[in-house]
């Protein structure tokens, strides 16, 4: 027989009462339904993206960078890593 565990946590009022909703939509309690999706986030994970919002900075340059690219300037390429590395050894002034 499989031990059981307590697990709390805080949400948003609207949040559970959003789930509590879905739950009753299945004939399920919330219990049931955090337990489902416990249960599956332990076995397959999750992924968990961050919002990362640029700075007014990083804006600008990214702003520069794409006017550059559809103007054709600032643009590099090489058919193999060596080639890379002597371009970017060059232009740092080492041999």
């Amino acid at each position: 027989m499989n031990k059981t565990t307590t697990i709390s946590f805080n949400a948003p009022q609207d949040v559970k009462s959003r789930l509590q909703r879905m739950a009753d939509s299945y004939g399920i309690t919330i219990s049931d339904l955090m337990r489902m999706s416990a249960l599956k986030v332990a076995d397959e994970g999750i992924t968990i993206e961050p919002e990362l919002e640029p700075t007014p900075y990083l804006e600008k340059l990214m702003r520069k960078v794409d006017k550059d690219y559809k103007a054709g300037r600032n643009i590099t390429s090489f058919d193999n890593a060596e080639d890379a590395i002597a371009h970017l050894r060059n232009i740092n002034g080492k041999k």
